[in-house]
């Protein structure tokens, strides 16, 4: 059970018993008709609150999906849902219950899709390990239109894409792993792309020693909390916030107090409240609340009320 407020909601696990098609879920979004949609290594799935099916790449079937591999899902301003596969890219056709594929969006050959978003003006963006390029690449993709546009950053900083978010469509905001972390604060780092001019802007660091060398093989979670701040939870016990008007990552403690009930473990995901709090999850048993004040509220999944600790 979890604690929220002044109640307990019970939580159920859900697993391959239930007929999800593998245990490892490396995605998960819910679309506008109530749906869940889950992607695993091995397949995606599509969950209706009783029962599971199950998406697969076959050779047979044009339409099916172009990798069982689901690295990213993205439900964009039109309810459209994007999958990011080992192979390519997808839009799933709920009219045909099949996925139209944009083969051409890495490159020569089927790019590995990492992350998804889109802007206002309703284009898609991905990034993806482009094969034929060698590198990491930022895609802009118009549904409408089919043009698509690729940005890489390899002049900027050498590393790996782990998070994207598209402000708006003159503005995208991409999280970086450097390739290089043998040096104090090389393993994570923040560039700005403008799409009509194709620049790019790497934020500067308050205190690069705070940033972990190596932050790990996971993907990292981004929650907006304001009109200039995004908070960044990466693998490890740290947090982020993104200043985007002075352009500036600030590294932030996330003082884990085993007294206080704040336990210490891995970021698993940061989400933004309705009032800017940020709430962070560890893979240990508490769910973690940073106010602005900088207090920290721990709500634990035994039933306990909420702890406070400064």
């Amino acid at each position: 059970s979890l604690w929220a407020g002044n109640q307990i909601y019970a939580m159920r696990p859900i697993s391959v018993d239930d007929g999800l098609s593998q245990s490892h879920v490396t995605a998960i979004v819910q679309d506008h008709m109530g749906y869940v949609w889950v992607g695993t290594a091995v397949g995606l799935n599509r969950y209706d609150g009783h029962l599971f099916r199950t998406y697969t790449h076959s050779s047979e079937k044009p339409g099916s999906l172009s990798g069982d591999g689901i690295y990213s899902l993205h439900i964009d301003v039109k309810h459209r849902l994007w999958v990011g596969t080992d192979q390519g890219l997808d839009l799933y056709e709920p009219k045909t219950d099949s996925f139209r594929h944009f083969p051409k969006v890495g490159g020569p050959r089927a790019p590995r899709i990492r992350t998804l978003d889109s802007d206002s003006a309703g284009n898609v963006w991905a990034s993806m390990w482009a094969r034929g390029a060698g590198n990491w690449v930022v895609a802009r993709l118009s549904p409408e239109t089919g043009e698509i546009q690729r940005f890489s950053f390899s002049r900027v900083v050498n590393g790996e894409v782990v998070a994207l978010h598209a402000l708006d469509a003159r503005r995208v905001l991409v999280v970086v792993r450097k390739l290089e972390a043998s040096l104090p604060g090389a393993g994570l780092t923040v560039v700005l792309l403008n799409p009509e001019t194709g620049s790019w802007v790497e934020f500067s660091c308050r205190n690069p020693e705070a940033i972990p060398s190596v932050v790990g093989e996971r993907d990292v979670s981004l929650a907006w909390s304001g009109p200039n701040w995004i908070w960044i939870g990466a693998p490890g016990s740290h947090i982020f916030r993104v200043d985007l008007e002075n352009e500036e990552l600030v590294p932030t403690a996330y003082a884990p107090d085993p007294k206080a009930g704040n336990l210490p473990g891995l970021v698993s995901h940061v989400v933004a409240g309705p009032k800017g709090e940020v709430w962070v999850l560890p893979t240990y048993s508490a769910l973690v609340r940073r106010t602005g004040a900088n207090a920290i509220y721990t709500l634990r999944n035994d039933g306990e009320p909420p702890r406070r600790s400064s």
